[in-house]
């Protein structure tokens, strides 16, 4: 890759260090300023599209970036950056002052999942009634009988801006999912099977969202995975198309009656994370949800805070 030195020996890698300097001006700059030329956008964006591959969990933190410039505008007019845009360039002058410091590992560019895995079933429904009489959420289980049910909030204002967004409470779904596995098997490989195919699942390979807090949610599943150094994949599966997910569904409704005519006799129920709950009742868009999980978490294993949740830039 044009301008990087590989390692073979030690297998890493790092960057010019002339090219680190003139990346790192031309960020520094963007950060102190409220705009920018379409230029220097277009420039940056390159360079970023260039190097990102090379740093570990860039994918969010790589669009706001790349879709900054104007490609029919002149290169002398001038962008707005926005508060979004402002803490991606700060995640980037971290990522990119590190290298000053040594070279970083190569990435696995397959990143092959194991064949062997622990199946986590997961579904929500959305809040489509007044004060959520019905007690709709989200719903995990798992293959040892475990259940968790979680609550939405029943105020009209939460409704109404989060209550029928069915990607972020299919994400958050997922996310408890994976909070409730890891406390119990702790470092493993997970496949979070969820049938919201075109949100969660596509998101999550992508790394970004037009919804910044379903952005929060997804990032911060992959920091407990990095973390907790475990390996997660989410599937898509059909809707209720087996045990696992006629369960989940019927836990996402509320329908707690239905579990026994599923089969599910003497489960074991679990309570969802208070980190997390403490967020849905009030969502805020922030790069360390993943940080706070972590560090609930911190109090059963040992945890690896990864720099890509250790941004302190909340947007609300």
């Amino acid at each position: 890759m044009l301008g990087v030195h590989y390692d073979t020996v030690t297998w890493s890698w790092n960057m010019d260090s002339e090219k680190v300097k003139c990346i790192l001006h031309v960020l520094y700059d963007m950060f102190e300023n409220e705009s920018v030329s379409n230029g220097v956008a277009l420039s940056i964006s390159g360079k970023i599209v260039h190097y990102a591959p090379l740093f570990t969990s860039s994918k969010w933190w790589k669009k706001p970036i790349t879709d900054l410039p104007d490609q029919e505008a002149c290169k002398k007019s001038l962008i707005k950056l926005s508060s979004t845009i402002k803490m991606c360039i700060r995640l980037w002058i971290m990522s990119i002052n590190r290298l000053r410091l040594g070279n970083l590992p190569i990435k696995d560019p397959i990143q092959l999942f194991p064949s062997w895995h622990i199946p986590i079933y997961t579904d929500a429904s959305g809040v489509h009634t007044p004060n959520n009489y019905l007690r709709r959420g989200g719903g995990v289980y798992l293959a040892n009988n475990t259940l968790v049910r979680i609550i939405s909030p029943g105020n009209p204002t939460w409704i109404s801006r989060h209550g029928r967004s069915t990607t972020l409470l299919e994400s958050l779904a997922a996310l408890q999912g994976l909070l409730t596995s890891i406390s119990q098997f702790g470092r493993k490989s997970y496949t979070i099977y969820c049938d919201n195919a075109a949100g969660t699942c596509h998101l999550f390979r992508k790394g970004s969202s037009k919804c910044l807090y379903t952005w929060t949610v997804l990032k911060a599943m992959d920091d407990v995975a990095s973390g907790t150094m475990s390996m997660i994949s989410i599937a898509k599966t059909r809707r209720c198309s087996g045990l696992g997910e006629n369960v989940a569904n019927t836990l996402a409704k509320g329908e707690l009656s239905g579990l026994e005519r599923l089969g599910i006799t003497n489960p074991t129920w679990s309570r969802p994370s208070r980190v997390l709950m403490d967020w849905v009742k009030k969502p805020v868009v922030t790069p360390q949800l993943g940080k706070y999980l972590l560090n609930e978490i911190s109090r059963m294993m040992e945890i690896v805070l990864t720099p890509s949740c250790l941004i302190n830039y909340d947007l609300e």
